[in-house]
């Protein structure tokens, strides 16, 4: 939140605290009313929904530096979705009353937050149009593009997404079945558009990757 003043972040500092949390840790579960929001340090913490049938899919994964239940903290709502710990990591936990009397006089604050917000809106609706139209190798090229958009680093002319992902939650983010997205990457791995290993994707050839947003194929 660059629109912080130094006296702003002062006064958030002394109710605000970093904690530790674990693989699979709760930073909270769908429908719970919170008084904080998170801030990630370090580490990786997926956002997961109930479905009708109340099986829970994962929906997001978020990294280092994206806040989490802002709007849920300052309104005073439920928040919609569960958020889990990926990996080991620091995050900061910042009291929403705290929060509140700063978000209020900050113009700046609100704009910033405002964009952050309508992009993540715009981003999830073009996804979510995208899943109507697209082939299943579409869809999980679009999430392989999206996390090495966000949470890549390069290698040689190679990406390495290192976010510990499961076959079950990029199917589950893209929005198609397990064993499709299996064979699916499965047969890029075969044609050396990506190498996999121990939950780490490579993309050998983002070009490639790109090219089936619209071949499809």
């Amino acid at each position: 939140m660059q629109a912080l003043t130094e006296e702003d972040r002062a006064a958030l500092s002394v109710g605000a605290r970093m904690f530790w949390v674990e693989k699979g840790d709760n930073l909270w579960t769908a429908g719970e009313q919170i008084e904080y929001f998170a801030v990630i340090g370090t580490g990786y913490i997926k956002l997961s929904r109930i479905m009708a049938r109340g099986q829970e899919v994962t929906s997001d994964v978020m990294g280092p530096g994206h806040v989490l239940g802002l709007l849920s903290a300052l309104e005073g709502i439920p928040v919609p979705r569960s958020a889990t710990a990926l990996t080991n990591g620091w995050t900061l936990k910042v009291k929403s009353k705290d929060f509140m009397p700063i978000f209020a006089r900050n113009s700046a604050l609100k704009d910033q937050l405002l964009r952050r917000q309508t992009e993540r809106l715009r981003r999830s609706f073009e996804v979510n149009a995208q899943r109507v139209v697209s082939t299943v190798a579409q869809r999980v090229a679009s999430v392989l593009i999206e996390f090495a958009d966000s949470f890549g680093v390069a290698r040689g002319k190679s990406v390495i997404i290192e976010v510990p992902l499961t076959r079950r939650e990029i199917a589950e983010i893209a929005g198609t079945s397990v064993e499709s997205t299996i064979r699916t990457m499965s047969r890029w791995q075969k044609s050396g558009i990506i190498a996999s290993e121990s939950r780490e994707i490579e993309i050998l050839d983002l070009d490639a990757l790109k090219r089936v947003l619209t071949s499809g194929a």
